[in-house]
């Protein structure tokens, strides 16, 4: 992408989960602000808890991100169980992930 793009809004309705495959994104959650690199997905926490993204995500400009319409996603696993229970695995082990970093960048 040549332009930031915004992937989500703090505690606003989203209808995408979004995998950052490459570049960086900056985020912004309770008013704090940091980078994250590729290889997370992005509206996870909504995705999964069918609430609101809880933070702020801009892809910058340089990086890929894949993108998918939650209700698809959600369709598809409903019919197909090794699906659901494939990405369902993939984000847990994603938020596992956020929160280890998150101890680690509060610790320091």
């Amino acid at each position: 992408m040549s332009e930031p793009a915004t992937l989500t809004v703090e505690n606003n309705t989203s209808d995408q989960l979004h995998y950052l495959a490459a570049g960086q994104a900056e985020v912004e959650k309770q008013g704090q602000r940091f980078m994250i690199k590729a290889l997370w997905f992005v509206g996870d926490v909504a995705f999964m808890t069918d609430g609101t993204p809880s933070g702020t995500v801009v892809a910058q400009p340089g990086g890929k991100v894949l993108s998918w319409e939650t209700a698809e996603l959600k369709a598809v696993g409903s019919k197909r169980m090794r699906f659901h229970l494939a990405l369902n695995s993939l984000i847990s082990k994603d938020l596992a992930g956020k929160v280890a970093a998150s101890a680690a960048i509060k610790q320091a």
